[in-house]
């Protein structure tokens, strides 16, 4: 027979957040919120942040290096949009200030923002609608009118 949910047993907590960290890497606030969704305490999830922070499991730093990466890469995301997103899972100014100055040094975020236009614009032969896109992805509006002229739509 399965025991009753117990919002202060550490074990489970524990479990619980190897179980969620299992999957992909995640933020401490992330990672605080689903197991407060889970139901347990907040004393008890703090021990267990705690915990995987010292073991080095848990590291704000990190998520935000690999975040930032995959957003640039994968979804096309500019520094705007990859700042806002990073604050939104509760990373520091700081680690953010770190971890765009050091992805601005392994990514051109001109050349994927040329991409994305031109991706977009084969699609929309609006030019606003073509900076409308990029201004969502985060991208800011000196880059968007340079991106604009080399794709011939300004």
């Amino acid at each position: 027979m399965k025991k009753p949910f117990d919002p202060s047993d550490r074990e489970n907590a524990l479990k619980s957040a190897l179980n969620l960290i299992r999957f992909r890497i995640r933020s401490e606030k992330e990672l605080f919120y689903k197991l407060k969704e889970k139901g347990y305490d907040t004393d008890n999830i703090s021990d267990t942040v705690q915990k995987l922070k010292e073991n080095k499991l848990l590291d704000d730093r990190l998520f935000a290096k690999c975040f930032s990466y995959d957003k640039a890469t994968l979804d096309g995301k500019g520094p705007q949009g990859i700042r806002y997103e990073l604050k939104e899972y509760g990373i520091s100014e700081e680690i953010i200030a770190d971890t765009l100055k050091d992805l601005e040094k392994e990514v051109d975020f001109y050349e994927i923002a040329l991409s994305q236009a031109k991706k977009f614009s084969a699609l929309k032969k609006d030019t606003k609608k073509v900076y409308d896109f990029l201004y969502r992805k985060g991208y800011d509006s000196f880059t968007i009118k340079n991106i604009l002229k080399d794709i011939g739509g300004e």
